[in-house]
């Protein structure tokens, strides 16, 4: 515990330390006339990705954290689907499949997968803004503006739908019971290290 504590505290502190300097004024505007007209929007913006980060910190350094505690994490960042809508629509899509344990022990697999199906077909036929239309100027997509990380959303499906192909074709060996929720959730916190990493990047973006 104590050591997750110390964790917690040490992933708190970026997120804590950019809302401070913005709080206290510094790198949001270069005058005083332009930050009276913009700092309640932006400020909005970062507080989201704040409560983002902080309960991403939580979530993956916290002593015993239940799998539903992704969706504090979740309910910020959806307000910033405009923001980054390639980014906000792949964590909604990793948030739901790191339920999927306690999900499938609760018998809930019918409906994951019709709330993921749902998803998909609401994204596919509304489909969420492109950040390239350049309609706000807080765009901080990290995979449209940066293509290196174009490859992980699709990394990232493959190896989601390879797991659930083995969770549902295939037994764990005997002396290893529970290889599956494990291997869930290594590829989940890998995933949810980076979505971390890319709210501080945003925060620190927008500085």
């Amino acid at each position: 515990p104590l050591a997750a504590l110390g964790l917690t505290l040490v992933f708190l502190l970026p997120p804590c330390f950019i809302l401070f300097g913005v709080g206290r004024g510094r790198g949001i505007t270069s005058t005083r006339e332009e930050h009276e007209q913009n700092h309640s929007e932006k400020d909005i913006r970062f507080l989201l990705w704040g409560n983002t980060s902080s309960a991403l910190a939580f979530f993956l350094a916290s002593f015993q954290v239940h799998e539903k505690g992704i969706l504090i994490a979740l309910a910020p960042l959806s307000l910033l689907a405009l923001d980054a809508p390639n980014f906000v629509s792949w964590f909604s899509i990793v948030a739901t499949w790191t339920l999927w344990p306690l999900l499938n022990i609760d018998r809930l697999c019918e409906a994951y997968f019709c709330c993921m199906m749902i998803f998909w077909c609401t994204k596919s036929i509304i489909g969420l803004p492109s950040s390239t239309s350049k309609q706000t100027r807080w765009e901080v997509d990290i995979f449209t503006q940066w293509r290196l990380f174009g490859f992980i959303p699709y990394l990232s499906y493959f190896t989601m739908v390879i797991l659930h192909v083995v969770d549902f074709f295939f037994s764990p060996p005997p002396n290893l019971p529970d290889l599956i929720p494990v291997l869930f959730s290594v590829w989940g916190c890998v995933m949810l290290i980076f979505s971390f990493m890319v709210t501080i990047w945003a925060m620190f973006l927008q500085t």
